[in-house]
């Protein structure tokens, strides 16, 4: 009786849920996307680009128009097939980082996501080169630092055999002397010497570039403590060196003739030291700490004034980084080469304390080692990255940066 009740009952029962539920319920859910339809701000339309064309040193292109999407990931910016970075955009303004690109000509294309029809730039748009390979090295030979003299003529040091080797703007190549010591910094001074200061060392080692060709004899200078890793000359030729933690920032008077400490750095290791506008600037940092960028008016004498913040890398994404050399532009513009992909840092030191950018992202090889400003607007620089790619060339890239720099 029991099992011929469950075959007449329950299959009532079950048609009885499927109608209320078919009936007397719905699921709270959201529509499907594509059965509304498309909600567009109108057609997109390009006005103006700034600047006209992408030459040397521009770092960002401002885009102006109408009815560009106002809110994140919706804006795909082309320029002919490459893709680049938005920085900032509204429904009228888009700007966006230099693409990793070289064209005589190519077509700007924005692509909102709330439009049919893209937006394209009625004229082609330029972009110029901004890096070669210079000096012909061989792949996978080390290099140290470089340094630029008033004739535009790199010095290089060769790590495994210590030799500096000069190349001539015409590509002509000689080597000048071979050091005693690795090296972690070179200047070319106010006498004409190249200066080589090393962390594994207390000696300044200094070669003669006055004399053609050079004799090749490198003098050694007593006057620094160990584990010295930079310096840097001011107009009355002290020169101020900076290395690891409790060596302090140390001032040596003119000729090397004595060193002191100043007192100022007691408790950073300095990555490097740069003087520039009659500041000297020193970027350093605590144990455990994010690199901080200092500088201390320079009065007659090597007299330093008090620390003046200029940046500071905590409490950004380039907290991680470790700074490798520092220079700047004649119009103010600060440059930071690090050990990091994207590794150049660009700030404007006009107002304190500066932000901190990166330049060229996306064009330039990863991991500067060293870097020295020649003569003009282009930068030297060594590049290497041995702990990602230990079989990658040791190359020095000549990267025009628009603008004027100090040596």
């Amino acid at each position: 009786m029991m099992k011929r009740f469950q075959q007449v009952i329950a299959p009532c029962l079950y048609a009885a849920i499927l109608v209320f539920g078919m009936t007397g319920c719905k699921y709270d859910v959201a529509e499907p996307p594509y059965n509304k339809p498309l909600v567009s701000n109108g057609t997109p339309v390009i006005t103006q680009v700034s600047p006209t064309s992408a030459t040397p040193g521009v770092n960002t292109i401002t885009i102006q128009g109408q009815n560009f999407a106002a809110y994140p990931d919706s804006n795909f910016v082309y320029f002919g097939q490459t893709k680049s970075d938005v920085i900032s955009y509204t429904s009228t303004s888009i700007t966006v980082r230099r693409p990793n690109l070289v064209t005589a000509g190519c077509t700007i294309v924005i692509a909102p996501g709330n439009a049919i029809t893209p937006a394209k730039s009625a004229t082609q748009y330029a972009v110029t080169p901004v890096m070669e390979k210079y000096g012909n090295f061989v792949g996978n030979l080390q290099l140290s630092v470089v340094a630029v003299d008033k004739k535009d003529n790199l010095y290089a040091v060769l790590t495994a055999s210590k030799k500096v080797v000069r190349i001539y703007p015409d590509g002509r190549r000689d080597t000048v002397g071979t050091i005693l010591r690795d090296v972690t910094d070179a200047r070319v001074g106010p006498d004409g010497y190249l200066y080589l200061i090393g962390l594994t060392s207390k000696y300044v080692q200094g070669i003669n570039l006055n004399v053609t060709p050079s004799p090749g004899v490198v003098s050694q200078y007593k006057t620094l403590a160990p584990q010295m890793r930079c310096g840097d000359f001011d107009t009355s030729g002290y020169f101020y060196a900076g290395g690891a933690i409790t060596a302090d920032l140390q001032i040596a008077k003119p000729g090397f003739a004595s060193v002191t400490k100043s007192g100022l750095h007691p408790a950073e290791d300095i990555a490097a030291v740069r003087v520039f506008n009659g500041y000297l600037y020193v970027a350093g940092r605590a144990t455990n700490k994010p690199t901080k960028i200092w500088r201390h008016s320079i009065s007659p004498g090597g007299v330093l004034g008090a620390a003046e913040l200029v940046a500071a890398f905590d409490s950004t994404s380039f907290s991680a980084r470790t700074v490798k050399s520092l220079t700047f532009s004649t119009d103010g513009k600060m440059f930071i080469g690090t050990d990091s992909p994207d590794p150049l840092l660009v700030a404007d030191i006009s107002s304190l304390p500066a932000s901190l950018d990166l330049f060229y992202k996306g064009i330039l090889p990863s991991s500067i080692k060293h870097m020295n400003w020649g003569m003009g607007n282009y930068l030297y620089m060594i590049t290497n990255d041995p702990l990602a790619n230990p079989a990658q060339d040791w190359n020095v890239y000549k990267v025009n940066i628009g603008s004027t720099g100090t040596r």
